[in-house]
């Protein structure tokens, strides 16, 4: 006589196992709401291209000093091509958007060094540390800026740019102040 087989027990899966295409499912539609420039993106680009130029003229405008007036300049043309260039969905927007936020970090600390070295504590802020830690962050960890704009990543040489395009326009501008003194 045969020997009786025993029923199979299967284990009840949880439903991300039993049915994992509509996990997928859920997820590719959740990444396909987080794309263009909307939410956060869209404010971080009005701030870069409306709001900071905007505040910035306000600032000279308050303190007409020469030197101030050089420096922004090139500041207030930064925040306005990155913020442009996200809303225009720029390939590279991102990776300028990071430089521009390296950049603004690292002048950030220059005003700092130049407020103690000349004993002006009062002109020394912080706030472009905050606004760089803020922002930096946000563009590294958001899916609507992963979903939206396809390269992102850091290269060394956009990192070293970065790092040397503040410091050598703080120079030039330092040296036709100094120039512009001595005429």
């Amino acid at each position: 006589m045969p020997a009786r087989k025993e029923p199979k027990t299967v284990a009840k899966k949880d439903s991300k196992e039993k049915h994992p295409e509509n996990q997928e499912g859920k997820e590719h539609e959740n990444s396909e709401k987080l794309q263009g420039v909307r939410g956060w993106l869209w404010f971080f680009a009005f701030i870069l291209s409306g709001l900071s130029p905007v505040v910035v003229i306000i600032q000279l405008i308050l303190n007409p000093d020469l030197l101030t007036i050089m420096l922004n300049a090139f500041l207030i043309a930064a925040y306005l091509f990155v913020g442009i260039s996200i809303f225009l969905k720029k390939r590279r927007a991102i990776i300028w958007a990071k430089q521009m936020l390296i950049a603004v970090l690292v002048y950030s600390i220059l005003n700092i060094i130049i407020a103690v070295a000349v004993g002006d504590l009062g002109s020394a802020s912080t706030s472009g540390i905050i606004f760089f830690v803020i922002w930096f962050s946000y563009l590294k960890t958001s899916r609507r800026v992963k979903n939206t704009f396809a390269e992102q990543s850091l290269k060394k040489k956009d990192v070293a740019w970065a790092i040397a395009a503040p410091i050598i326009v703080y120079l030039a501008v330092i040296i036709i102040y100094v120039l512009y003194l001595i005429a």
